[in-house]
């Protein structure tokens, strides 16, 4: 499932990526949410092509839907978002030298890992409130979807933004507050 934002003229338009991405709460539905989206209806009418991606992992799609992220934050939904610009790419409106990817709290973590392990797609982000280590983070969310740190070592760190930060060659700015 995708939802997808227009610019009213015509031609190739570069591209924001809108992401959450995390266990829970869905955030591509067949809904008036979706209708009523100021901001992405904004940077459409500004000349932006604004795509949402239903990576795996949200509820009420099934166990087979959400199945993937447990104990690998990080990894499939990554691929999916990039499976996602990469579809929107053959629509023809949509100029993928030109894409940026922005969310807030696990879609700042999406947006983090996302121009961590795909900088060839995602050229420049906004993070807001992002998580950069499971292992730091609230324990009783973190437990429920990556187990413990001691039985579930390597996809921890996997799932750490520090452990890719060296590969960072996009402009990021990170949102964050104390």
């Amino acid at each position: 499932h995708a939802a997808i934002y227009r610019p009213p003229q015509s031609g190739k338009a570069p591209v924001i990526v809108s992401v959450y991405g995390g266990p829970g709460p869905q955030m591509v539905n067949d809904s008036w949410a979706e209708t009523v989206d100021l901001r992405a209806q904004m940077l459409a009418e500004r000349g932006f092509v604004v795509l949402q991606v239903a990576n795996r992992g949200p509820a009420r799609r099934g166990l087979k839907f959400e199945a993937p992220i447990a104990h690998h934050m990080g990894g499939i939904e990554v691929s999916d978002q990039v499976e996602g610009v990469r579809w929107l790419g053959t629509l023809g409106f949509a100029d993928l030298s030109r894409v940026g990817i922005y969310g807030w709290s696990y879609g700042g973590y999406m947006t983090l890992m996302a121009m961590l392990r795909s900088p060839q797609i995602f050229k420049v982000g906004i993070a807001g409130a992002p998580v950069t280590d499971q292992d730091g983070y609230e324990t009783a969310y973190t437990g429920k979807y990556m187990g413990t740190t001691t039985e579930n070592t390597e996809a921890y760190r996997q799932s750490a933004v520090t452990t890719h930060v060296d590969r960072r060659h996009a402009q990021l700015l990170l949102i964050h507050r104390i």
